[in-house]
């Protein structure tokens, strides 16, 4: 298969080589990101935000024919949002966000344009449970479903060569040279996002680590069939790892984190973003840590009891072997002595 060797400046400059097949196609999808969220619940009845962030991705100098996907991603990813307390350790919310064409990189060399320069859109709904400790330990997750709205665009080799001559096909503006445009439009693509996020607060500071599982949107960037691909889908699951912080100052919450991803989508690499919001509604009350009490008895007081003493040993030869013999029936007692009969001379008491 031919391909045609291009020269595009990537801050310096690189080779890379596209397969001129028949039909090339293109999309701007978002970047990953992380949820702007610390995984703990709200402290108070709702917070609105806004948000933005930066995610870097690599260019495949080398795609290849029938799989690698031609996307433009968005660098800079913006949105607003809410979020509503629905119980004591869960919230629900909503969200927009948009990723502007002109911030994007395409995903491969050889990436047609999107004539009109159209972003991608995306409307959600958050979901967050969590759980904090009375130490400032805390665990939460988020999931996020959003559907974005996902420009795409279908180019033609001229002529009816297959595959077509080999060239230098660069994107000039909405223009891509040896092709041109046959079919564009959007496309929704359903996103899901579940995050883990363990935390520790103190004071004003909260600071969390998070693990996330997100799906991508991929299509195949370079095809000899018109229907392989065109359209962006689904793909694969990606990771994405992520660390910050957020100062709370009365009402307002500043958060700031930096995020890695997986290879997908675009060969995104890291980034980061920020997050300012506003609570709103009456604080939430909860339990209190427990106080010590003042008048209770310093540790290890009183003292523990002592044990009992061991019992003594019998004396050497106690009991007897073989026991004692039963006793014996006492001796009946003696008769009594009957008195005299002849009273004894000169008993005064002596009958007369």
């Amino acid at each position: 298969m031919k391909k045609a060797w291009l020269v595009l400046p990537l801050g310096v400059a690189a080779f890379g080589c596209a397969p001129n097949t028949r039909f090339r196609n293109a999309a701007v999808v978002p970047a990953m990101t992380p949820p702007m969220t610390t995984g703990r619940p709200l402290d108070h009845q709702a917070r609105v935000e806004a948000y933005g962030g930066y995610t870097d991705n690599l260019t495949d100098l080398f795609p290849q024919e029938e799989s690698t996907p031609a996307l433009h991603v968005a660098h800079g990813m913006g949105g607003v949002g809410g979020k509503f307390r629905l119980g004591p350790i869960t919230d629900i919310g909503a969200r927009f966000e948009v990723g502007p064409y002109d911030s994007a990189q395409h995903s491969a060399v050889g990436t047609p344009p999107v004539p009109g320069h159209k972003s991608v859109v995306g409307a959600g709904i958050t979901l967050g449970g969590h759980y904090v400790h009375r130490s400032g330990f805390g665990l939460g997750a988020v999931y996020e479903g959003t559907a974005y709205s996902v420009p795409w665009a279908q180019w033609e080799c001229d002529g009816s060569a297959s595959p077509c001559p080999a060239r230098l096909n660069v994107p000039e503006g909405d223009n891509l040279p040896g092709y041109h445009l046959v079919d564009e439009g959007t496309e929704t693509v359903y996103i899901n996002q579940l995050s883990i996020l363990p935390s520790y607060k103190r004071d004003i500071f909260t600071g969390f680590i998070g693990m996330s599982v997100r799906g991508t949107i991929e299509n195949v960037g370079f095809s000899d069939s018109s229907t392989n691909g065109n359209l962006p889908s689904t793909g694969k699951p990606a990771a994405l790892f992520t660390v910050g912080g957020e100062l709370a100052f009365d009402r307002f919450r500043i958060l700031m984190e930096a995020h890695r991803a997986s290879a997908n989508p675009g060969n995104s690499t890291w980034g980061f973003g920020l997050s300012i919001g506003y609570e709103l509604g009456e604080p939430v009350r909860r339990r209190p840590a427990p106080q010590p009490d003042p008048f209770a008895p310093p540790a290890g007081y009183p003292p523990p009891g002592y044990p009992p003493p061991a019992g003594y040993p019998p004396p050497g030869g106690y009991p007897p072997p073989g026991g004692y013999a039963p006793p014996t029936a006492p001796a009946p007692a003696p008769d009594p002595v009957a008195p005299p009969t002849t009273p004894a001379p000169g008993d005064p008491y002596a009958p007369q």
